[in-house]
This record gives C-alpha cells, sequence and structure tokens, in this order.
C-alpha cells in the first residue's frame, strides 16, 4: 500500500510540474518587444498629377533628410543624409539602416501611396 501512494505522489508531482512548465512557455509565446528609434518618416506632401513624393526623415524633430520621388520616372532627389544622426553617440548603435534602405523604403512607400491617392480620387468622382 505503501508503495502505491509513493507512486501516486510522485506521479501527480511529475503531473503537476509539466502543467507549471507548459502554462509557463505557454504564457510568453507570441510577445514582441518594440523599442523605437526616434526616426520619423513623413510624407508631407503627395503630388498625384506630377506622380511623386515627398519624404521627411526627421530625429527628435529635426530635419536630416529631404527625398523627393518620381514614381512615373523613378527620379529621386536627395537632400541630406541620416548617416549624420550616427555622429550622436547616443543614437549610434540604435540606427540599423542607411540611406540606400530608407531611400528604398520610400520608394515602396511612394508607389503605394500614389496608387491608393488615385484610387481615392476616382472613387469621389464617380
Amino acid at each position: 500500500m505503501k508503495r502505491k501512494t509513493c507512486n501516486l505522489i510522485t506521479l501527480s508531482g511529475f503531473v503537476i510540474a509539466c502543467i507549471l512548465l507548459f502554462k509557463k512557455r505557454k504564457s510568453k509565446q507570441g510577445q514582441t518587444l518594440f523599442v523605437s528609434s526616434g526616426i520619423e518618416i513623413e510624407y508631407p506632401v503627395i503630388d498625384i498629377e506630377k506622380n511623386e513624393v515627398t519624404a521627411y526623415i526627421t530625429y527628435n524633430e529635426k530635419l536630416y533628410m529631404r527625398v523627393q520621388y518620381n514614381v512615373k520616372t523613378h527620379e529621386i532627389k536627395v537632400n541630406g543624409s541620416v548617416e549624420t544622426i550616427k555622429l550622436n553617440p547616443l543614437i549610434i548603435n540604435k540606427l540599423k539602416l542607411n540611406d540606400a534602405e530608407y531611400i528604398e523604403m520610400i520608394k515602396m512607400n511612394a508607389e503605394y501611396l500614389i496608387e491608393s491617392e488615385k484610387r481615392n480620387s476616382r472613387s469621389l468622382v464617380k
């Protein structure tokens, strides 16, 4: 009788430990920690007629880069650089993207924004 009781206690302890371990693992699944670098991209000018988008890249409300992209001709005009932000020793490890990667991101967003604006303007006309 003692042996059966001992096995039952051991088995129940093992089951409880497995349940707690599974519950602990399950609670941590699907969580993501997002920390902003503080760099913002704004699109103040979206010109449908010229197919042009202007984007400003700012950090702490200071303009570092201005990108003008023509979706039709694929012409890019860039003033400034995000590389100057890296001169600040407090931000150097936070900034993972370079100028070319920001420009590529702006190009993709510009194409979407122009198409979206065209669709919205067509629906307003009808």
